[in-house]
């Protein structure tokens, strides 16, 4: 059972919780835009009541240019580890962007900080881009592509979301098709290591209503996601508008 966020509304407590977030620790933007498009950063510092700073991947300028506007809205999401593991989730909003000599961010100062406790929360977010190849299923009455490509969007201890690139009508029907979802070992967090993946069944299949097909995965037995994503907080109507 999950346990619900708890709120902070006073700066004194917020500057508190930030102070024991280091330099460099991940955090994780969730914008709000149509598609829920989500950018991995790296904390740089903040000033209080003014601004949080944040290191941009520069493979990201491209790809996120129509959201680095002035006044965009998002969700952003970190580790506390000295707080004993707590995830601190806020809503903020774009402040400014410095090309550079690199990607730096400035997004507005959280008014209101949700918190959770780890040991409640099993579901984790990521945005971690990864080759899904099929296996033969006697479920199936169709054939799949051998390969897609797609972002692993959340997963739990028991399944995930994947994200697909690509036209429907070329991805096909894949539900109850056997997937190996494939991360490179950068994105698994081991640079020295060979390709990490994992093993799952596609439970069912949907397309929003921009196109975009979304996969709802159970993992099979004994298999676990080989990532570090950050754990997901809903953040309730009180938080920060």
């Amino acid at each position: 059972m999950t346990r619900a966020p708890t709120t902070l509304a006073e700066t004194g407590k917020i500057a508190s919780l930030f102070s024991k977030v280091p330099q460099n620790t991940q955090v994780d933007l969730q914008f709000t835009n149509a598609s829920k498009s989500r950018l991995r950063c790296k904390l740089l510092g903040y000033g209080v009541n003014q601004m949080v700073i944040l290191q941009v991947p520069q493979q990201a300028k491209v790809r996120f240019k129509d959201l680095f506007v002035e006044g965009t809205g998002m969700v952003a999401r970190t580790i506390a580890e000295s707080t004993a593991g707590q995830c601190l989730a806020f809503r903020s909003v774009v402040l400014h962007l410095i090309y550079k000599p690199t990607l730096i961010l400035f997004i507005s100062y959280p008014k209101q900080l949700q918190i959770i406790d780890l040991r409640h929360q099993q579901r984790f977010i990521t945005e971690a881009p990864c080759t899904l190849t099929t296996l033969a299923d006697e479920k199936s009455s169709e054939r799949a592509p051998a390969t897609l490509q797609g972002l692993l969007t959340d997963y739990s201890e028991k399944g995930c979301r994947i994200k697909l690139e690509g036209a429907s009508e070329e991805i096909g029907n894949l539900k109850d098709h056997s997937l190996i979802v494939s991360f490179d070992n950068q994105q698994a967090g081991d640079s020295d290591k060979p390709e990490k993946s994992f093993v799952c069944s596609v439970i069912n299949q949907t397309i929003d209503g921009h196109g975009l097909t979304f996969l709802g995965c159970k993992l099979a037995e004994g298999e676990t996601v080989p990532l570090q994503g950050s754990p997901h907080v809903e953040l309730s109507d009180t938080a920060v508008q």
